[in-house]
C-alpha cells in the first residue's frame, strides 16, 4: 500500500467513527471525545486538481456539522493535499497542527521475530475490560471517547505487558474488514508504556505480539502512524524494520 489515502481508509475502517457524513467533496467523522482521527473532515478523493474551489466553498458547511456537535471540527490532509490546499486555508484562518507520520511495518518479518528473553513481559490478550488496562489508557490521557472507538472496532485486540508482576503497558491494534481495504490492512492505534517500565522491551513485544495477531487475523499489511514530533516512538519503529511511507496534518480553523 504506497497511495496515502489508502492509509486514510484503512485508518476508517480500523478505528471506526460513531458518526459519518459527506458533505460536498468532504467525508466527515465524527466520535465524541475520541480524537481528531474520528473529529475530522477529508477529501473523497485524492485527486484535488479539479476541485479546490469545492473544497473551499463546502468549508462553511463543514464547520456547521461540528458546531453542531459542539466538537472543534479538523481537516485532515495528506502531504500533497496539504500543499496544495495551505495557502488558501491559512487565508481563511485555518492553521496547521499536529503533523503526522505513517509508518509501513514488515508485518511477516516481526511476525516470526521471537519475544526478548531477557526479563521477558508477559504478554495478555485482553478480551474483557480490565481496570488496569483502563488505568494505563488514562495515564496515556486515552479517555472514555477513544476507548469507546476501540469497542466499536469490529476486529480489534488489546495486549497488556504485565513487568515485574504489575501492568506496564497496553497495545491496541484493529483489522479492517477485506471489502473496505484491499490489501487487508492491520493498524496499531494505541501503544503506552508506563515511564517505569520503559527501556525494558515491552514496546517492541507489544508490536511484535500485534504482528502475530494481525497476520492470524487474515491481515496482510500492518500500519502504525506517529505524531511527527515523537522522535522516540519513530526511532522505536525503525528499528524494528518499520519504514516511513507519508503522512498528513490536521488543519482547525481559528476562533
Amino acid at each position: 500500500m504506497t497511495d496515502p489515502l489508502a492509509f486514510i481508509e484503512a485508518q476508517e475502517a480500523t478505528w471506526p467513527a460513531a458518526e459519518t457524513a459527506e458533505i460536498g467533496p468532504w467525508r466527515l467523522r465524527f466520535s465524541k471525545g475520541g480524537g481528531r482521527r474520528v473529529g475530522s473532515a477529508r477529501p473523497l478523493t485524492g485527486a484535488l486538481s479539479d476541485q479546490q474551489h469545492a473544497l473551499l466553498d463546502a468549508l462553511p458547511a463543514v464547520q456547521t456539522f461540528y458546531r453542531e456537535r459542539e466538537a472543534p471540527g479538523y481537516l485532515q490532509l495528506v502531504d500533497a493535499a496539504a500543499r496544495d490546499l495551505d495557502p488558501e486555508l491559512a487565508r481563511l484562518g485555518w492553521r496547521a497542527e499536529a503533523p503526522t507520520r505513517f509508518f509501513k511495518a514488515p508485518m511477516d518479518a516481526l511476525a516470526n521475530r521471537a519475544l526478548s528473553t531477557d526479563k521477558r513481559p508477559y504478554l495478555v490478550h485482553v478480551k474483557t475490560p480490565l481496570a488496569a488496562i483502563d488505568d494505563l489508557w488514562r495515564e496515556d490521557g486515552i479517555g472514555e471517547g477513544r476507548r469507546a472507538v476501540m469497542n466499536r472496532a469490529a476486529h480489534g485486540a488489546v495486549w497488556g505487558a504485565r513487568v515485574e508482576n504489575r501492568f506496564a503497558g497496553a497495545v491496541f491494534a484493529s483489522v479492517g474488514d477485506r471489502e473496505t481495504t484491499s490489501p487487508r490492512v492491520a493498524q496499531i492505534h494505541a501503544l503506552y508504556i508506563s515511564p517505569w517500565a520503559r527501556r525494558r522491551r515491552a514496546a517492541a513485544d507489544l508490536i511484535i505480539q500485534s504482528a502475530k495477531w494481525a497476520r492470524d487475523a487474515g491481515a496482510e499489511e500492518l500500519t502504525i502512524d506517529v505524531l511527527a514530533a515523537n522522535a522516540s516512538a519513530r526511532a522505536l519503529y525503525e528499528n524494528l524494520g518499520c519504514q516511513e511511507a507519508g503522512g498528513y496534518v490536521y488543519y482547525r480553523k481559528d476562533e
